[in-house]
């Protein structure tokens, strides 16, 4: 019996560290499309900027139900933390994910962004490897299917 209950425990743990896992990659895939493609590679001239924008609007539409879905996991822990800590500790959580997110979105544009500098090869790049999902849920199945479990689950929830 004890054994089921820590098996239990450790199931329930993975399964919160592999949601946690994947809205984190969902909201830095997505910061990074959007501040890449939508402001820095959307600002350069001739047909480079709308190709970029309509790449981030493709990523978009192909990642809107796990983005939501990620969002809404982070904000019922944002409401966890209310509840047990308060509201100064929730603020404190939102501020550390996005602080969190945000380092890694530019550790990722320092990678593909070597001299800092917005190139249009570099922009190029980045368009393809978009365009062809490298930065959507898809890519990774296990991620995909834990996104699938947890909007399977708010379904049912909003059903009930």
């Amino acid at each position: 019996m004890l054994l089921a209950a820590v098996g239990g425990a450790v199931q329930a743990t993975d399964t919160i560290e592999a949601r946690n896992a994947a809205a984190g990659l969902v909201m830095t895939h997505g910061m990074f499309v959007d501040v890449t493609l939508g402001h820095w590679c959307g600002a350069l001239p001739a047909t480079d900027g709308p190709s970029a924008r309509a790449a981030q609007a493709g990523w978009e539409r192909r990642n809107a139900e796990p983005f939501l879905v990620g969002s809404l996991w982070i904000h019922a822990l944002g409401n966890a933390v209310t509840t047990r800590m308060g509201d100064a500790a929730a603020v404190q959580f939102h501020d550390q994910r996005k602080a969190e997110f945000g380092d890694t979105v530019a550790r990722m544009q320092q990678a593909l962004f070597a001299d800092g500098e917005v190139t249009q090869s570099d922009c190029a790049r980045i368009i393809e490897a978009v365009d062809a999902g490298t930065f959507d849920v898809a890519h990774n199945p296990r991620v995909a299917e834990t996104f699938r479990q947890m909007g399977a689950e708010l379904v049912q929830r909003r059903a009930d």
